[in-house]
């Protein structure tokens, strides 16, 4: 009940933190997490991939909007409890590098703005 008291760390997400955020999920279920690789400048196949697939649906919408569009993909992905701060917070200490790296991406892509 504490989690109610102070608020759920998905929900103080934006969007394009949620969106790193579903990846990461998304990739962990796939079991592909560890072959990621943003050395040098370079672009994951399935990180292109996956932007390709969402900007249709985001590029339009209104921040608040996605935010809810994502975060019901992260609840459907079934690979993360959005309302557990212990899990969510687990999850992006675990991947704090790659999440900055993707979320850096995001800022720069113009679907995404």
């Amino acid at each position: 009940m504490a989690e109610l008291a102070k608020g759920f760390i998905a929900e103080r997400l934006d969007s394009r933190e949620s969106l790193a955020l579903l990846f990461v999920c998304e990739c962990r279920r796939k079991e592909r997490l560890d072959s990621l690789n943003f050395g040098a400048g370079a672009k994951p196949a399935a990180w292109t991939t996956f932007l390709d697939q969402f900007a249709p649906r985001l590029m339009r919408l209104p921040e608040a909007e996605r935010v809810y569009l994502i975060g019901s993909h992260l609840l459907s992905v079934g690979a993360l409890d959005i309302y557990s701060n212990d899990e969510v917070g687990a999850l992006l200490n675990a991947h704090r590098d790659l999440l900055a790296t993707l979320v850096h991406d995001l800022e720069h892509d113009a679907r995404f703005a």
